[in-house]
């Protein structure tokens, strides 16, 4: 008798353990949803105040995928010809620029992230004023092309210029982390630390095309 008792209550104590197990996971489910939901409210309110501060409506996509290639850095976006997307739109996010659209499709287009080592366009040193280009290197960018008497320092910000049509004026690149000299040369480079992160980026506003600013037919590659 005392045997059959003594299952008996191994057994509603395995039922209850097994309801608690599952109440648990249950919870943790619906924390990471709620964390996730926090997260993604936090980043859109960000970029959300952001896009606010163009006269013009910023459109916002989801990435895709990435290209495989790790030096030709193209990645695909769910928007196309039929959300009013067109070649040569810059796209951008509160932290900073990540490239442009490359090419549409009628559902999805394809953006030449600024990592891309076929990358090149004009920037300012937001500090000095002083011109340079920056370049993609696969991995990361470079400013290049500052002349040598220019002064660079860590940290300075660097920005677009505005002068090649490819890019609005003052969307921010990125800072410098490292400076490379050479008595010897014309120029000075400085290697990057781009203000987006592009590990884990998910979604990218698209610019609007302003024409007469940003003219398709005269953009530089």
């Amino acid at each position: 008798r005392d045997f059959c008792l003594s299952r008996g209550l191994g057994d509603v104590y395995k039922r209850q353990n097994q309801s608690l197990e599952k109440r648990i996971l249950q919870l943790n489910n619906d924390l990471n949803a709620l964390s996730e939901r926090v997260a993604r409210s936090n980043s859109q309110s960000l970029q959300s105040n952001w896009a606010n501060s163009y006269p013009e409506p910023v459109v916002f996509g989801d990435i895709l995928g990435m290209s495989a290639d790790p030096l030709t850095r193209v990645w695909w976006l769910n928007l196309g010809a039929q959300d009013g997307i067109t070649v040569k739109q810059p796209a951008a996010i509160a932290e900073g620029l990540v490239g442009r659209i490359q090419s549409v499709a009628a559902k999805q287009s394809t953006i030449q992230i600024i990592l891309d080592q076929r990358s090149r366009f004009p920037v300012l040193v937001q500090r000095t004023r002083s011109r340079g280009i920056v370049a993609g290197t696969g991995s990361g960018v470079e400013l290049r092309q500052v002349l040598i008497r220019d002064e660079l320092k860590i940290g300075d910000r660097i920005i677009t210029s505005g002068l090649s049509q490819l890019f609005p004026k003052g969307l921010f690149v990125g800072q410098i982390k490292e400076i490379v000299k050479s008595e010897s040369q014309l120029f000075q480079t400085a290697v990057l630390e781009p203000g987006v992160d592009f590990n884990r980026l998910e979604s990218v506003g698209i610019l609007p095309l302003e024409l007469g600013l940003f003219d398709p037919d005269q953009s530089q590659e």
